[in-house]
């Protein structure tokens, strides 16, 4: 006779690669930021110091002189975890 199992399919793990930015004078102008999941989904940016540097996209903005802080994240979905 036929045997039936089944299991849990669960949420695959990713990964961040976010390379560290090489320091920039303020006067280079803006940045382009390039980490990557290893889901290959999308990655967004959020300045952690934004009287420093902001972020659009994936585009750093400087705006005074001081240490830029960027968090690269990626929510997830209904395949992956966060």
């Amino acid at each position: 006779p036929a045997v039936s199992r089944s299991f849990q399919v669960t949420q695959g793990t990713q990964t961040i690669n976010f390379p560290q930015p090489a320091n920039r004078a303020f006067d280079a102008g803006p940045a382009t930021l390039n980490a990557t999941a290893t889901s290959g989904l999308p990655v967004t940016y959020t300045s952690n110091s934004t009287p420093v540097c902001t972020v659009s996209g994936a585009v750093v903005t400087l705006v005074s002189v001081g240490t830029c802080s960027i968090t690269a994240a990626q929510p997830g979905n209904a395949n992956y975890a966060a």
